[in-house]
């Protein structure tokens, strides 16, 4: 199994993820299923160290970068030449702090970096509360004659995380010329913790997002003292309560799915809120609802084609 990742935080924000992830801890315990990609890829967890081949590319789009201390992080100043004027994100910062989260050789001469990036102070310090979220970018470089250079860039792509941060991202192979990249995301307030994917498109030079926040998991099994018996017996979960995992693939599915389809399996549990027929059910033990949603794209964005998705938002 595998689950979210943290890099380098506040304490207030180790609080949040660790929070999140123990909760996720122990729905997967009980009920089977964990948050995130159920297929092999090509992944990239925050904190667990840098590409080397990324931290290059880097140097190579900002010269006049400073080197961070985490992850291949670099600090660039928001006047630098190489910086876009749109790409500063917040006027008032004095730094954006840039971090690779996924690299894709398209072939031996061309490659796409993807990274996040977040308003910095002129000392480094990262400016994001806990709904701020990353900028994601990218950048395509050409190998000619053994010298690497900058094609384009495509900046803001999308915003996602939070703390201005992206837990994990995991590229699939679409196509031999396409790749999905995909971005997993999460936090919990009050005792609520939920988790979210977005989905982009990297093919032929440029980048197109199929979704936006797609939501994959939550549960309150933290909220109240009743909803934690769950979390902490494997008992039925009382009225008011609710948990869904899910896990996703793309093209993978029972229902003639393209493989651009991207496919989510979700386990939730049983609760009394749940109707069939505009009948009240009431919880069983050791009973769980399968449920799968299949996304397909259509005019550029994912759409549900069947299926439901049983995740609360909040």
């Amino acid at each position: 199994m595998r689950y979210f990742g943290g890099g380098m935080r506040t304490t207030a924000q180790l609080v949040v993820v660790l929070g999140l992830v123990a909760s996720q801890l122990s729905v997967a315990e009980v009920s089977g299923g964990y948050v995130g990609p159920s297929s092999r890829a090509a992944t990239w967890i925050s904190g667990k160290g840098a590409v080397p081949e990324a931290a290059k590319l880097l140097v190579v789009a900002f010269p006049k970068a400073v080197q961070g201390n985490r992850d291949g992080a670099v600090f660039v100043a928001t006047t630098d030449a190489y910086l876009d004027a749109d790409q500063s994100g917040d006027d008032a910062s004095e730094m954006q702090m840039i971090t690779p989260i996924a690299l894709i050789k398209v072939d031996e001469t061309n490659a796409a970096l993807i990274v996040e990036r977040v308003a910095a102070d002129a000392t480094g310090v990262v400016r994001a509360a806990h709904p701020s979220q990353a900028i994601v970018d990218a950048y395509f470089f050409t190998k000619r004659d053994g010298t690497i250079t900058l094609h384009h860039r495509q900046v803001g792509i999308l915003k996602a995380g939070f703390f201005g941060s992206i837990d994990r991202s995991d590229v699939f192979a679409l196509t031999p010329t396409s790749r999905a990249v995909t971005l997993t995301y999460g936090t919990c307030f009050q005792g609520e913790c939920g988790t979210w994917v977005s989905v982009f498109v990297v093919s032929q030079g440029k980048v197109v997002v199929w979704a936006d926040a797609l939501p994959l998991s939550a549960d309150n099994l933290s909220a109240e003292e009743v909803c934690s018996r769950y979390r902490l017996r494997g008992v039925p979960l009382e009225r008011g309560c609710y948990s869904a995992v899910g896990t996703f693939d793309f093209g993978r599915g029972s229902f003639r799915t393209k493989p651009s389809d991207l496919v989510i399996r979700f386990k939730s549990a049983l609760t009394g809120d749940q109707s069939r027929d505009g009948k009240m059910q009431e919880p069983k033990a050791g009973r769980y609802v399968n449920t799968i949603a299949v996304y397909r794209v259509m005019n550029g964005r994912y759409v549900p084609l069947c299926g439901s998705n049983p995740v609360p938002r909040f």
